[in-house]
């Protein structure tokens, strides 16, 4: 654990980094208020949404990672429920962090300190995760939402003249050990979508998630260092 910094010792804003360089470490706001007051709150406020946006991301790949390191995560019908869902929800996250990077653009560029090296790297990731039609049907029907009434109607009349519909396939006589896949698959067909359609949509995701994390803690400090506030490393070796 990273040693508490006593509230005593606080006496100006600051956006301090601490702990070790070799180790657990943190960076803290010192007089928070303050920081509000020169950034703006919606500025403040833009930042947070997103943070928050990016810790979603990060322990939806964690959880994805788990799943694929355990065996019934490869070869098991729960796995691949498992995994399925996660990489929706991946893609649903990215969606509204696609927002949230829109409204912190608009906040950056009222506030006019959009024009830092970290923003250009989020530019691309903003535009294709919020505006890429797919990745807003995924969302909104698959990730975090059931979907349409209107899409499974699409879904079952594309499926009603299969002489076979497989709707659950189980590896167990145990329950909670299958998946719906029939129903997975109504609903996708409702949507248009073909299985072509996800392995770039994954790939693309991958590598944006990856760099996401580090590119918004730079951002924030190149954004406060530019308001005058200082941004100290006071990490050990």
């Amino acid at each position: 654990m990273v040693e508490e910094f006593p509230a005593s010792k606080v006496r100006k804003a600051a956006v301090v980094l601490r702990g070790k360089k070799d180790g657990p470490w943190r960076f803290d706001l010192d007089n928070p208020r303050e920081i509000e007051k020169v950034l703006g709150r919606n500025l403040l406020l833009a930042f947070m949404k997103c943070f928050v946006g990016v810790d979603r991301l990060a322990s939806l790949r964690s959880l994805y990672v788990l799943n694929h390191e355990r065996k019934e995560g490869r070869d098991s019908h729960v796995g691949q429920r498992e995994k399925w869902l996660l990489l929706l929800l991946i893609v649903g996250t990215l969606h509204e962090l696609g927002e949230a990077l829109q409204k912190l653009e608009a906040a950056l560029k009222r506030s006019g300190k959009r024009d830092v090296p970290s923003w250009t790297k989020l530019t691309r990731i903003r535009r294709q995760w919020n505006q890429d039609p797919v990745v807003r049907a995924v969302r909104n029907q698959l990730a975090h939402h059931l979907g349409d009434d209107e899409v499974y109607r699409r879904g079952l009349d594309a499926v009603a003249g299969q002489p076979t519909l497989q709707l659950y396939l189980c590896d167990s006589p145990m329950g909670g050990q299958g998946t719906f896949e029939g129903a997975w698959n109504t609903v996708m067909l409702g949507l248009g979508l073909k299985a072509e359609d996800y392995p770039l949509l994954f790939a693309k995701m991958a590598a944006d998630a990856v760099e996401l994390e580090g590119v918004m803690a730079s951002l924030f400090q190149e954004v406060v260092k530019l308001t005058g506030i200082v941004v100290a490393d006071e990490r050990s070796q």
